[in-house]
């Protein structure tokens, strides 16, 4: 895979996502088996935000080339999701939060982080 296409990739989703938690974020808090309380819905929208402006900012840097800041955006986004499945995973396991669908997030974030991971830490030529 080119980073090209993990950027696009990262960006649809992103965007979906992002949308998603802006626009009904009761909807997607409830499918991903939490309880909204008085504040919930406006915390999901800032959620929404820094998940749409990361869609924003892989669909920017799809086409760019190496640079030292396209490297500072991969590694930004290898430890975003690297550090999000250990708090899923610890908020389901120890405090009973979240739902098989926040697992399924889970996986597609394990994936990404696998993916910027692999991109950070490879030779220069792989990032054509």
């Amino acid at each position: 895979m080119k980073i090209r296409t993990l950027f696009t990739i990262n960006s649809i989703l992103a965007a979906i996502f992002g949308l998603g938690f802006m626009l009904a974020p009761d909807f997607l808090y409830n499918l991903l088996g939490f309880s909204t309380a008085a504040d919930g819905p406006l915390a999901m929208r800032f959620f929404g935000i820094m998940v749409f402006g990361i869609g924003v900012l892989t669909f920017s840097a799809r086409d760019s080339e190496d640079s030292r800041a396209r490297r500072a955006i991969i590694l930004t986004l290898f430890v975003v999701y690297t550090l999000m499945p250990i708090f899923h995973i610890g908020s389901q396991l120890i405090l009973g939060k979240g739902n098989l669908m926040l697992w399924g997030v889970n996986v597609l974030h394990i994936a990404f982080a696998i993916a910027y991971g692999y991109f950070f830490f490879s030779r220069k030529k792989d990032f054509e």
